[in-house]
């Protein structure tokens, strides 16, 4: 187990990157990620470990701006209504199905977009549109390095630990696990 301290980083989550401070990760081993719901574990990451980053950070947020959401997953829909501000995946398109009208660029595999409504202007081939987990952190050590860690964000836990002229500074605990990578620059 290894516990780096950082005075500041960026957390990049919902397709937007945001200035984080105090962070602290702790990286741990495990037989394997049970927060992991995407892949299933082979035998070589249950003989060799899965790495897992918990770490906790701060950041300042106006009165009216959304959290972060604790413990999301990834959810696959084929059908149904979106959540503006969410970012989200078009995984499998399905010719005729538009959803131009709720934030996507395009429509093709692999487009993610953050919803801008509810309601996309064709959804009944059941296309599959996944919430995204992703996120990246990169964070830079006194020397004036970074690494960036890339991985599915699971906050745990949150609270508001200090204000001033209607900021709050909310501190909050998580992992980044799952297909989790890191680099140095």
């Amino acid at each position: 187990m290894s516990k780096n301290s950082f005075a500041r980083g960026t957390l990049t989550f919902n397709l937007v990157a945001t200035g984080i401070f105090d962070v602290s990760l702790d990286f741990t081993w495990s037989e394997h990620d049970v927060t992991d719901t995407k892949s299933t574990v082979t035998e070589s990451e249950f003989l060799g470990g899965k790495q897992v980053i918990t770490f906790t950070f701060s950041l300042w947020k106006n009165a009216g701006a959304a959290d972060l959401i604790l413990n999301r997953r990834t959810v696959a829909t084929t059908s149904g209504s979106l959540v503006v501000g969410i970012a989200y995946r078009l995984t499998d398109w399905i010719t005729a199905d538009d959803f131009i009208n709720v934030g996507a660029g395009s429509n093709a595999d692999g487009v993610e977009f953050i919803a801008t409504g509810t309601t996309p202007t064709l959804w009944s081939n059941s296309s599959i549109v996944n919430t995204m987990t992703e996120c990246t952190l990169k964070v830079e050590d006194a020397a004036g390095n970074f690494t960036t860690y890339e991985g599915d964000l699971i906050l745990t836990n949150k609270q508001i630990t200090g204000s001033i002229e209607g900021m709050a500074q909310m501190t909050y605990t998580g992992k980044i696990s799952g297909s989790l990578s890191e680099a140095q620059g």
